[in-house]
């Protein structure tokens, strides 16, 4: 955001404008920017010109845009080309068009989209379902609090791909994680619970094969402190991994994990939302990434802006990298920045920036491709939409599963088929 108050005024108009350059929420090629203004405290004043246009050009001889109004303060500026350098300012008129001083000019670079298409889809909205059918509350279940279940190997179902999983996280008691082998809803195939002692701190968690047997269980890291903590089983026991992995935060840092190296078993990686850098592993243990990669526009934090986003995309046996906003994925199949390889919209164009849109992706179909899916808790719903296909269009499936305090979705073979 850039503010500036004008210091010219002119013989007709007393003007003291606020002028801002908001950036759209994820406005991926940042060809569109909304001006915001203060109206000026001058009962004169009926409306406002907007003038802009490249630097060096004669861009303030005609205004662009003129509003008609002194109650509208602001504007939105479309079309902007990319790798150019702009110029705005504005001025205030009255009844006789008397208009004042430009206000100071605010600069503006439009920068190159990292992640950009020269044919984008516009896909319908998966989630604009005409017959919802809510499923029941996947964990109603008769016996609430089993911490372990001694039974977990008779969970493990003949499902060939993916399922889902969700995590809880209480702030008095202890911490649940719920999986589901199938792709339906219904009650969990796998609970168990984690003291919140043992925990510390909130964590966020995820996921990987960190031992290569096939099935993937969670993983914890604490962003407070640098640390992740790794089990290899499902149980609420202690971590069988520890390491501490990237620098401590408060917030901007969000844990990934994939097989990078194609070896059979997860490394670890995490995504810098203010910088949009992803820095990955293929070690379970401390000191420098493998990878660092730059994909993404920078300054966008989740809520607001990019979800960092893993699998393998073309089947070649190794997870590369993605990134979800607002209803669109951009997915690449190399370990390295530039343009996405696919981009395509799935998903609601909204999110309120608290956790209810999450992406996920899985192997749902067991072909060895990772698909792509929505995880939507805007209205209490648990809905999960999934597409097989890495491309718009309406889920292959749908279904509701976990409660309605979901912090985060997960997905992965949680166990060895």
């Amino acid at each position: 955001m850039i503010d500036f108050i004008t210091k010219r005024f002119s013989g007709f108009l007393i003007i003291a404008v606020l002028l801002f350059i908001f950036f759209l929420p994820c406005v991926v090629h940042s060809s569109q920017i909304s001006l915001t203004w203060e109206k000026p405290d001058d009962s004169r004043v009926i409306g406002y010109n907007i003038y802009y246009g490249e630097t060096g050009t004669n861009y303030k001889s005609v205004p662009a845009q003129t509003i008609s109004s002194a109650d509208q303060t602001t504007c939105f500026i479309s079309d902007l080309d990319e790798r150019k350098l702009y110029e705005f300012t504005a001025t205030s008129y009255d009844s006789e068009f008397n208009e004042s001083d430009f206000s100071e000019i605010i600069s503006f670079f439009v920068e190159p989209d990292p992640v950009s298409d020269p044919d984008p889809v516009s896909d319908p909205d998966p989630v604009s379902d005409p017959d919802p059918e809510p499923d029941p509350d996947p964990l109603n279940d008769p016996d609430p609090d089993p911490a372990v279940s001694d039974q977990q190997d008779a969970y493990f179902s003949d499902n060939s791909g993916d399922g889902v999983g969700v995590f809880r996280y209480f702030y008095s008691s202890t911490s649940s994680i719920y999986f589901k082998n199938s792709l339906s809803g219904g009650f969990a195939d796998i609970k168990y619970s984690f003291s919140n002692q043992r925990l510390s701190t909130e964590p966020i968690v995820f996921k990987g094969d960190w031992d290569g047997d096939g099935r993937e269980t969670v993983g914890f890291f604490y962003p407070l402190i640098g640390k992740f903590e790794l089990k290899n089983s499902h149980d609420g026991s202690d971590s069988d991994i520890d390491f501490f992995f990237g620098p401590k935060s408060f917030g901007n840092l969000i844990p990934i994990s994939g097989d990078w190296n194609g070896d059979g078993k997860s490394g670890i990686g995490l995504y810098d939302c203010e910088s949009s850098i992803f820095y990955l592993k293929n070690a379970l243990s401390s000191g420098n990434s493998d990878f660092k990669i730059q994909f993404g526009s920078a300054n966008r934090l989740p809520g607001y802006g990019y979800y960092p986003i893993c699998g393998d995309w073309n089947g070649d046996g190794m997870d590369t990298i993605g990134l979800y906003c607002l209803g669109t994925f951009y997915l690449k199949n190399t370990l390295n920045g530039g343009f996405a390889d696919r981009k395509f919209n799935f998903g609601p164009h909204e999110d309120f920036g608290n956790g209810d849109i999450q992406p996920i992706s899985g192997d749902w179909n067991g072909n060895g491709l990772d698909g792509i899916g929505v995880f939507d808790n805007r209205y209490f719903g648990n809905t999960f939409y999934l597409k097989n296909t890495l491309n718009g269009g309406f889920a292959d499936e749908k279904f509701n599963f976990g409660p309605s305090d979901t912090l985060t979705v997960l997905a992965g073979n949680w166990g060895k088929n």
